[in-house]
């Protein structure tokens, strides 16, 4: 969604896979970027809320991103067996 409203971009690419118990996604566009600081503007909660659901289920969330230069999100969340879910 953030890709479609914001990025401006002409391809956007995303990779999922599973590599040492982790569940790893890319998602990567050749889009306009992030400018400095924008994550932290007011009403702007969809990275930030990506952000917190993934630390939520102990995972890390990276935005590699520059003005003109494309966004790519890094996302790592530890794969749990299901008898670790609680009920």
């Amino acid at each position: 969604t953030n890709i479609i409203q914001h990025a401006r971009a002409t391809r956007a690419r995303i990779a999922v896979g599973v590599r040492d118990d982790l569940l790893e996604m890319v998602v990567a566009d050749n889009g306009v970027g992030i400018a400095p600081g924008a994550r932290s503007k007011k009403n702007s909660f969809g990275l930030v809320g990506a952000e917190e659901r993934i630390a939520s289920l102990g995972g890390t969330f990276t935005v590699d991103s520059e003005p003109g230069r494309g966004t790519r999100l890094l996302i790592s969340i530890p794969l749990q067996a299901p008898e670790e879910f609680p009920c």
